[in-house]
């Protein structure tokens, strides 16, 4: 029988989930429960949430304030509209362990997510202030800024972390996006061209190019790249939403555009257009 608090999560279970036998789950929960959510962000980044969810309770039943299983429910919470259960997770996580950097940088990208830009900062904050500089912060207080129209200080951060062959290339991503934001499409192109030796997601490379060539005015070349970047039925539909995408940038302005592409975040009142409409241009 299972084990564990009945309607609770089980450390020891009996059921498998997608590939994942209960025997493994029961050996990673007990031995390498880090190695468990491990697996959960694997269903998670494949849109399995449901699977991705049970790994996640699991481990953390198995150690309880495992960080990366909380943080992992907090994910799914937000992505299934459950904000309050998210932000009261993410609240409690920083009372009880006030140096970790993960919940308060979550925080702050709840916030942003919400369109509240100064709140976000001031979730970050705190941070900075005790001399914490890693990537993932900087990174989401740059794109902070670009939401706001502080363009320079967005890419005064961004810049560093670009050039530092060790960090991943989604600074050099972003730091091209501010540019085309900016009106500086060749330099935006420069970007990208520069991190081309770096490894990208499939359709990272053509996401980018669309985008760029979307803010510039040019969004037939646009839909054609983002149709060109991704295989399959699974590219077929992560295409179809990059050209909703597009799409959409051609109504907004400025900053607007910065706060959707970083944080899908829209002007009260602005609705997305149908594709059906035809390219509209920015």
């Amino acid at each position: 029988m299972l084990a564990g608090c009945a309607g609770g999560p089980e450390v020891r279970v009996n059921t498998d989930v997608g590939p994942v036998s209960a025997a493994a789950r029961n050996r990673l929960a007990q031995k390498d429960p880090d190695g468990l959510t491990t697996l959960a962000a694997a269903f998670e980044r494949s849109g399995q949430a449901k699977e991705a969810r049970i790994l996640y309770a699991q481990a953390l039943a198995a150690h309880p304030g495992l960080v990366s299983a909380e943080l992992g429910l907090v994910r799914l919470d937000m992505d299934e509209g459950r904000r309050r259960q998210a932000v009261s997770r993410l609240e409690a996580m920083m009372e009880q362990r006030p140096a970790l950097a993960a919940p308060r940088r979550l925080r702050a990208l709840v916030a942003a997510k919400e369109g509240s830009f100064p709140q976000a900062r001031g979730w970050l904050a705190p941070l900075f202030r005790q001399g914490v500089r890693d990537r993932e912060s900087l990174q989401l207080q740059a794109r902070i800024f670009a939401a706001e129209g502080r363009w320079a200080d967005a890419l005064k951060l961004l810049a560093p972390l670009c050039h530092d062959p060790d960090t991943s290339p989604a600074a050099c991503t972003d730091m091209a996006l501010i540019e085309a934001l900016q009106g500086q499409y060749r330099v935006a192109l420069k970007t990208v061209q520069s991190n081309l030796d770096r490894r990208v997601p499939e359709g990272g490379l053509h996401r980018t190019l669309a985008r760029i060539y979307a803010l510039s005015g040019q969004v037939e070349e646009a839909r054609r790249i983002a149709r060109l970047g991704y295989s399959g039925e699974t590219g077929k539909g992560s295409s179809q939403t990059l050209l909703f995408e597009l799409a959409t940038l051609g109504r907004l302005q400025g900053p607007e555009r910065a706060a959707y592409l970083f944080f899908g975040v829209l002007p009260h009142g602005t609705a997305k257009p149908s594709l059906d409409a035809g390219p509209t241009t920015p």
